[in-house]
């Protein structure tokens, strides 16, 4: 009797350690599954679509080519190797490609392969995967190309604003009191002890501004999204998704999906805040009607592109319409980002200007008065 209760007890312990070594097995891989994810960039996913898409035109099989990819990369201990090892035990299981990397790329790459899997072979969808991915490069680094400047130039107003709380305004205090200082001078040094004296603020509120950028891009939905859409970061995100649906949406009806098949094939593989559209309209579809792009107009398109989609439904050329309008608004978005951060970068030189001019007028004001007032000492 108590040898049985000591078997019961000791088997239940060993399961609680199996148990947690499973848990434990399971976050590791996680943790090193994100940390795959984060190195798997844009530039090495074109890289891998670029040699499949080569491989599948010459028909190799996928499996295959993948597997010879994955034992180049494991000689020369690329982390790419691990990635697609990951990708050929899913397909092993019977998944298909697009099946197996889902999660490991964007939804808009992995609906452009998932359509070309359904239709035409899936070395169009990487090609159409390749060519949306190289203009959300260009969109990348045009962000980023055009950020540095202005951010470097906000980072000059700091210093100079710093400057001047910590060297030039103690000799000037130490000469004529601030209640006797000219009123710009005053407020420059008031602004200056502000920034100098509460930076950790602006630091904080910078750091709390990306997390939530980055925590409601993918995934913020209702009237109040609408409003932040009509801004950056989210309404290029909003033009950049749209450009992916369109032609996305395109890539699958060319290849002969239905609308309605199309639709739920991209909600399934898409973001909270894209899914929202696509069962708007799913509805409309419902509802009935002969023109497709009515159907599509929920929002998701500016005004100019959904009049344009109805307009070419009304002539039978839909999926060849909407694929070049997605094609045609990708290349607009990289030239409006352009012009944005033309502006962005002029708004800040104009700012360092008055930064730089500021300060020298304070000087030229406090020189003036400190003068008058030792000359009206001298008098006395």
């Amino acid at each position: 009797m108590v040898s049985d209760m000591c078997i019961r007890l000791l088997e239940n312990l060993i399961k609680k350690i199996k148990n947690m070594a499973t848990k434990k097995s399971g976050n590791k891989k996680n943790k090193v599954d994100s940390v795959l994810k984060f190195r798997l960039t844009l530039d090495k996913r074109i890289n891998i679509y670029e040699r499949l898409k080569s491989y599948t035109e010459e028909e190799f099989p996928v499996y295959d080519s993948l597997l010879k990819f994955k034992q180049r990369y494991d000689k020369r201990r690329d982390f790419r190797g691990k990635i697609i090892g990951i990708w050929l035990e899913q397909m092993k299981q019977g998944y298909s490609f697009s099946d197996s990397v889902r999660g490991w790329i964007p939804e808009s790459e992995l609906n452009l392969i998932q359509a070309g899997e359904d239709g035409k072979g899936i070395e169009k969808g990487l090609a159409e995967a390749i060519k949306f991915g190289k203009s959300a490069q260009e969109i990348k680094s045009t962000i980023i190309g055009g950020s540095m400047y202005p951010a470097i130039l906000f980072l000059v107003v700091l210093g100079f604003v710093a400057m001047f709380n910590k060297q030039m305004a103690p000799t000037y205090l130490g000469i004529l009191p601030l209640n006797r200082w000219p009123e710009m001078g005053r407020n420059f040094y008031l602004f200056s002890k502000l920034v100098v004296d509460y930076w950790f603020i602006l630091a904080v509120g910078i750091t709390a501004l990306s997390i939530f950028i980055g925590s409601t891009i993918g995934k913020w939905k209702g009237s109040v999204r609408e409003i932040f859409d009509k801004v950056p970061p989210w309404s290029v995100y909003k033009v950049y998704q749209g450009c992916s649906f369109l032609i996305g949406l395109a890539s699958m009806m060319q290849s002969g999906v239905p609308l309605n098949d199309a639709i739920i094939k991209i909600k399934n593989t898409s973001s909270p805040w894209l899914a929202y559209y696509m069962d708007e309209m799913l509805k409309n579809l419902k509802r009935g009607g002969k023109n497709f792009g009515v159907h599509l107009n929920v929002g998701l398109l500016d005004e100019e592109t959904a009049g344009d989609v109805i307009d070419y439904s009304e002539l039978g050329k839909f999926e060849v319409a909407i694929y070049s309008i997605g094609e045609k608004n990708l290349k607009d978005s990289v030239l409006r980002i352009q012009n944005n951060m033309s502006l962005a970068r002029n708004l800040m030189l104009v700012v360092v200007g008055l930064t730089v001019g500021v300060i020298y007028y304070t000087s030229i004001e406090l020189n003036g008065t400190v003068a008058e007032a030792a000359s009206m000492k001298t008098a006395r």
